[in-house]
């Protein structure tokens, strides 16, 4: 949902951040909130009524392209809340599952709004899990661009790492071991992905590089790289 968040801006030219906001004791939600293309009705019900469709998939301008994305609260929730600006209507609507197990998603209000266009989604999260949700947040927003996402209000706080990384260019960075990274990773449009360290003659390298959406093919998942021809090629250029 970040990186949809993140399309969004991407699509209208909004240089903002998108804000998350983390679950706690008190108030047991993970939000998702963006200010880019929001959505109507008709979007809506498009969108999550289709399980695999997308809008990005023949561009490389976006992180998002499989069409997963937006159902993906369906995987932890049995259910998630949608409220969406656009045009001056804001549509508030729950997303769950029918007996088949697909996503879909009922209407529950339209009204009349002078709030900019967005998007907010909002998972219940259970009471357990409301540390590991901040945990993966951390690990997670780490490799964010400064400057494109707020957390409970706050920039995220400079990862460790950083601050003892060897700066090659401005994309690719050396990292110590003893850095807390256990991985090298390449970073496209702020999602990172762990690969194998350098290998620089006997010495093994540790690093961050970014990259543009494209550079390296990904697993389905998006949990991993996916090691194709064009892959591997772009990770021995690096």
């Amino acid at each position: 949902y970040s990186t949809n968040g993140q399309d969004s801006h991407i699509a209208v030219g909004n240089q903002s951040p998108i804000e998350i906001t983390l679950p706690t004791a008190d108030r047991m939600e993970f939000v998702v909130q963006d200010f880019g293309l929001g959505m109507s009705v008709d979007d809506l019900r498009n969108t999550y009524s289709m399980y695999g469709a997308s809008t990005k998939r023949d561009s490389n301008a976006y992180v998002g392209s499989l069409g997963l994305g937006c159902k993906s609260g369906l995987s932890y929730a049995e259910a998630f809340t949608v409220t969406a600006v656009k045009g001056g209507v804001k549509t508030v609507a729950i997303v769950t599952r029918d007996e088949h197990g697909l996503g879909t998603i009922k209407v529950l209000d339209t009204v009349g709004s002078d709030a900019p266009n967005g998007v907010r989604i909002t998972i219940p999260v259970g009471r357990y899990d409301v540390n590991k949700f901040r945990e993966e947040a951390t690990n997670l927003f780490q490799f964010w661009e400064p400057g494109t996402i707020l957390i409970d209000g706050e920039p995220p706080a400079e990862p460790s790492w950083l601050a003892t990384s060897l700066l090659l260019d401005e994309d690719t960075r050396i990292v110590t071991k003893d850095s807390g990274l256990y991985s090298s990773y390449v970073v496209m449009q702020n999602v990172a992905y762990p690969v194998p360290d350098a290998q620089c003659g006997r010495v093994s390298r540790r690093f961050v590089a970014r990259l543009n959406i494209g550079d390296v093919d990904h697993a389905p998942s998006r949990e991993a790289i996916k090691h194709t021809r064009h892959t591997d090629a772009t990770l021995a250029d690096l």
